[in-house]
């Protein structure tokens, strides 16, 4: 993946696997940093804010997902819209 990222800077799926493979490694840190980059090169990528509130809700930072799950629920996100719901959360 990074050698993809290498190659065109600008694709915001290369950034967003580079993250899934840093979660999947319970390398946190690492993947919020590669997701963020997703996010600045398309601000209304849904899964991307969904991935980071899943990484921060990993390391128990509640204000953080909690942002994350929202923007990602304004943006359309079904899943988390429920989610929110059933928990007691507006967006």
């Amino acid at each position: 993946f990074e050698k993809a990222i290498e190659i065109k800077p600008d694709t915001v799926e290369s950034y967003m696997n580079l993250g899934n493979a840093y979660y999947s490694l319970k390398d946190y840190k690492n993947a919020i940093k590669y997701y963020e980059k997703a996010i600045e090169i398309n601000s209304e990528h849904r899964s991307a804010y969904r991935n980071i509130g899943n990484a921060y809700y990993s390391i128990h930072n509640n204000e953080k997902y909690l942002e994350n799950f929202k923007k990602a629920a304004r943006l359309g996100d079904i899943e988390i819209q429920n989610w929110l719901r059933a928990n007691g959360h507006s967006w």
